[in-house]
């Protein structure tokens, strides 16, 4: 048997977002730090659905955002929201995933539906008869009005997880926001490497030019990362 280095790979990491719902909107895990008090005294918004990723976890581009702003309060305990963001995050194409199911409730297109509609309408027509197909991973799960200083929490190693896959996977990946959170995560990928540091050397990583208006469109980004996203979608 000839000697070498063995590696050992690390475990893969259970979705922490399984058992959440309406009467349940903090994951498991994070409930020692996302506390009643603590969100109260940081602005965090857990009387709604979290939404640590939405789209469809087999899209060939990787979008990197901060996290969801405020809650759309129209959809508070909507059971047909609740479906959909189970879905979505259970990663299952059955009924629908945030967004691609347009929401509506009295005559109002909720919030994040048409949040997702405004900023992606230049490349839905860039890459039309295609459709879109996103998936959108938030560096903090639960909704805030205001950015804040995200603690560290246990589930963000499934958020690393599913970033580390789409580099093994080699898929185009785009940060729209927080290049600097992204970039300073020290947990480490399966090869060992500090997951913000393999982002940085990471070939097919395109930036956005304006994190403050996060709109896919062809004057946010340099024109050979336009036509490096259109690409990867068509």
């Amino acid at each position: 048997m000839s000697k070498g280095i063995t590696t050992v790979s690390k475990p893969h990491p259970a979705n922490p977002w399984l058992g959440i719902s309406w009467a349940d909107t903090v994951a498991l895990c994070d409930k020692g730090i996302i506390t009643p008090a603590y969100c109260s005294a940081k602005g965090i918004d857990i009387g709604c659905l979290p939404e640590p990723y939405s789209g469809d976890i087999g899209s060939p581009v990787v979008c990197l955002n901060g996290n969801p702003g405020p809650a759309d309060k129209c959809f508070h305990g909507d059971p047909t929201f609740e479906k959909l963001t189970i879905n979505t995050l259970k990663h299952s194409k059955t009924g629908g995933r945030l967004w691609d199911t347009p929401l509506v409730k009295s005559g109002k297109l909720h919030d994040g539906c048409m949040w997702f509609q405004e900023r992606t309408s230049e490349l839905r027509k860039a890459i039309w008869p295609k459709e879109l197909n996103l998936f959108m991973l938030e560096f903090f799960p639960y909704h805030t009005a205001n950015s804040i200083n995200f603690p560290h929490l246990p589930s963000d190693a499934y958020r690393n997880y599913l970033l580390c896959q789409a580099m093994k996977e080699g898929k185009l990946i785009v940060i729209l926001r927080g290049r600097s959170r992204w970039f300073g995560i020290k947990d480490t990928c399966c090869d060992g490497e500090k997951i913000g540091e393999k982002l940085t050397k990471y070939p097919n990583l395109i930036i956005h030019r304006n994190p403050r208006s996060v709109y896919l469109s062809k004057k946010n980004f340099k024109p050979s990362d336009w036509e490096k996203l259109v690409d990867a979608l068509k």
